[in-house]
């Protein structure tokens, strides 16, 4: 077990679970992660656990200059409640978070690539 100091609170270190996933078919690919964070305890109490997740589409165009996606984040939101409880000698204090962050969303992302290659990185092996 580990536990790392920081601010005067100590906290043990967050266990999280990754899983990332994309496939590609010519100009066309789809993409899924997910991210798990567990229950994290801290000296007066703990961050409750939460999954961040993503699923992407997309399409390369233009000679693969331009390339369109459209995905949805925190597909899994509802399934863990956001927040943290802390026990301050007594002082009982039980968290809920529910800003946008934590909500499930769209969106369209357009990127364009002006460079052949990666940075200059193409003729490296």
């Amino acid at each position: 077990m580990l536990y790392s100091i920081g601010q005067g609170v100590i906290k043990k270190c967050e266990t999280l679970v990754k899983y990332n996933m994309e496939y590609k078919l010519k100009d066309f690919y789809a993409m899924f992660y997910t991210n798990y964070y567990a229950k994290e305890l801290t000296f007066d109490g703990y961050d409750k656990p939460m999954i961040e997740s993503s699923l992407s589409l997309g399409k390369r165009l233009f000679n693969k200059k331009l390339r369109l996606t459209l995905g949805i984040n925190n597909i899994f939101s509802d399934l863990f409640e956001h927040g943290s409880y802390t026990n301050n000698f007594g002082i009982v204090s039980d968290t809920k978070l529910y800003g946008s962050r934590y909500k499930c969303n769209f969106y369209l992302s357009l990127q364009y690539s002006f460079n052949k290659g990666d940075r200059g990185t193409k003729d490296y092996k």
